[in-house]
């Protein structure tokens, strides 16, 4: 045994120093301890992100009289009876930006449709984006029949 500070080291078998004494002690009873356990009466905690159920599609109807994409996200948002604070809160952006987006005075970017959709819990914005790239794309006619004739 050697004496450090008052405190006593011990050499074991596989050549490791443990502490003596009060620390020792300490120790042990913190390895003792079990893992936090979750009690029955805890509430789960709401995501701030807004997927709390996947986004559903809206109706065909709906998305056909659909003017523009302002216009679908102003529809979202009502639908879902959200506040511009909530939906710019999971998108990570300020609320003037997002009511912006919803008067059509900022234009909405490609990369925010997906949390849009997730945050207003409706894919209205997604299926006329989709819609409106299916129909002006008249060049995707001619480029699928250049693969379907090679393809032949």
């Amino acid at each position: 045994m050697i004496t450090f500070g008052g405190q006593f080291l011990t050499d074991t078998s596989i050549g490791s120093v443990h502490w003596a004494g009060p620390l020792f002690r300490l120790r042990a009873e913190l390895n003792a301890m079990k893992r936090h356990e979750t009690p029955l009466n805890q509430k789960s905690l709401r995501l701030a992100f807004g997927v709390h159920n996947a986004a559903k599609d809206a109706p065909a109807k709906v998305v056909r009289q659909i003017e523009s994409e302002a216009q679908a996200l102003a529809v979202s948002i009502a639908a879902g009876s959200h506040k511009l604070d909530y939906v710019a809160a999971c998108i990570g952006r300020s609320r003037s930006y997002v009511s912006r987006m919803q008067t059509g005075s900022a234009p909405i970017p490609d990369r925010l449709i997906s949390p849009l959709c997730a945050a207003t819990g409706t894919n209205l914005l997604r299926q006329y984006v989709d819609m409106q790239r299916a129909l002006s794309g008249q060049g995707d006619v001619q480029r699928l029949a250049a693969l379907m004739q090679v393809a032949a």
